[in-house]
């Protein structure tokens, strides 16, 4: 399930009738972070990118 802040969250996705392993309602957690964290840091380097733009020049150019 998504967030109102647009992040997944593993313990709001169970039916409160469903018992599952805690040791692996803990696992998908932590993996739903991992994917948060990672979506952060392609966002916060997307924005670099388009701040401070790569300009490639070529060898024949730069002569």
């Amino acid at each position: 399930m998504i967030s109102k802040f647009g992040k997944s969250n593993a313990f709001k996705n169970r039916n409160a009738g469903f018992q599952a392993n805690p040791i692996y309602l803990y696992e998908i957690d932590r993996r739903v972070e991992t994917a948060n964290w990672l979506k952060q840091d392609i966002q916060q380097l997307h924005n670099k990118s388009k701040k401070y733009p790569i300009v490639l020049v070529s060898a024949s150019s730069a002569q």
